[in-house]
């Protein structure tokens, strides 16, 4: 229910969509983004360069209101192969930013079947893209043409082995309606599965990009939190009270504030973050959608419950629990400066106890998105035990104070 509220925001969103489209000269790309957005309104400064060394960017705006920003190579050639590579990638990384609405969602990358070849460059540049993380779907054109279906199915085999591409993502496409000397007319084809990849493809990068993103955020989380808690420890503890109980539990209570208050922050950070992804999503699906002849599935439009550790429900589910309660061992230190080392090293015991929940954590969420069952977790530790344990420490150590004095 709380998605759905969520989501009632994106319902009349007007979204934008990046697409980049690699291809040599002459390989169709133009007949095939014209056939993919039929009748689009094209926008006055269309075509400029974005790098001037060969990516186009030109917009456009379908029928149903889809932007479409369209980065297109402009005279790739295997002479220039290492530096096409470079200007693809950078200009892929400088799109590789945290809002889901600056990514690339759709890379293509052309091949005419009527050259019956996929060069060396080619693969490895697809083989780039895939290992920066980028999803690739080989459009083959020109595939109504005479005496090509060898050739397709050598090109296909070509990016099947050296570019490990399932059959799912080599679309083969006809984009023009051809009038032929017999009369007979192929027409066109390829659109409606060309579109349903492309929505595929942009859920498969939510599932991965998207925990990638919240692993970063959570792991900075626990970078922030450790070094506020050493700066804690270093002005609450001196040479005149690093004795004092309660010196040490004032401590302990500011840590402890600081820990709930980032677990809140990261619990609603890792929910708008998902809501906000499934929002664009389903915009992006429903636009493709109305572009292709009666519709069709989607698949993947539930954004799975993910339940946060720490939404208030158990005592066992509550990460809180592991960031809070951090046990300082409660011992007669000598010197303030031992009791300062003594706490900064629980501290980092702890810190990586916390990383090695958010990679569970990330872990369940990619498992979660792509549809697959997450691995067993380990399992989880009893912290009422230890607090208790903690609790007779201060008791014990109250005690000792008290014989002392």
């Amino acid at each position: 229910m709380r998605e759905a509220a969520a989501l009632k925001g994106h319902e009349n969103e007007e979204i934008s969509t990046n697409v980049l489209i690699i291809g040599k000269t002459g390989v169709g790309k133009s007949s095939f983004i014209n056939y993919l957005y039929p009748n689009a309104a094209r926008e006055t400064g269309a075509g400029r360069p974005v790098t001037g060394r060969g990516i186009y960017r030109s917009v456009f705006t379908t029928e149903n209101g889809l932007a479409v920003n369209l980065y297109d190579t402009w005279g790739l050639e295997a002479n220039r192969s290492a530096e096409w590579k470079k200007i693809i990638l950078d200009e892929v990384k400088r799109h590789d930013k945290e809002s889901i609405r600056d990514w690339f969602h759709t890379v293509i990358y052309c091949l005419s079947a009527k050259s019956a070849r996929v060069e060396r460059f080619e693969t490895e540049q697809i083989n780039a893209l895939k290992a920066a993380g980028n999803r690739v779907m080989a459009v083959m054109t020109h595939c109504d043409l005479n005496n090509v279906a060898s050739a397709i199915e050598k090109m296909s085999e070509i990016l099947r082995c050296e570019c490990g591409m399932p059959d799912g993502d080599i679309v083969r496409v006809s984009s023009v309606n051809k009038h032929l000397l017999g009369g007979d007319s192929p027409g066109r084809f390829g659109r409606e599965y060309a579109v349903e990849r492309m929505v595929s493809d942009l859920w498969g990068s939510i599932a991965e990009k998207i925990p990638a993103i919240l692993k970063r955020r959570g792991e900075k989380m626990i970078s922030d939190w450790r070094d506020e808690s050493e700066d804690i420890i270093d002005d609450g503890i001196n040479f005149f009270n690093h004795l004092s109980n309660s010196a040490v539990k004032s401590v302990l209570n500011k840590i402890n504030r600081r820990a709930e208050n980032c677990g809140k922050k990261f619990s609603r950070d890792v929910e708008e973050t998902l809501s906000d992804a499934l929002g664009y999503y389903r915009v992006f699906a429903q636009k493709y959608s109305d572009l292709v002849t009666g519709g069709f599935k989607t698949g993947a439009q539930e954004m799975p419950r993910i339940r946060s550790p720490f939404e208030h429900e158990s005592a066992e589910d509550k990460m809180i629990h592991v960031i809070a309660h951090v046990i300082f061992p409660v011992a007669l230190l000598f010197s303030a400066e031992m009791r300062r080392d003594e706490m900064k090293g629980s501290l980092r015991r702890h810190g990586k106890r916390m990383n090695e929940w958010l990679e569970n954590y990330v872990v369940e969420i990619s498992a979660r998105l792509s549809g697959e069952t997450p691995p067993e977790k380990p399992k989880a530790v009893d912290v009422s035990e230890k607090t208790a344990v903690l609790a007779e420490h201060v008791l014990s150590f109250s005690k000792t104070l008290e014989a002392v004095n």
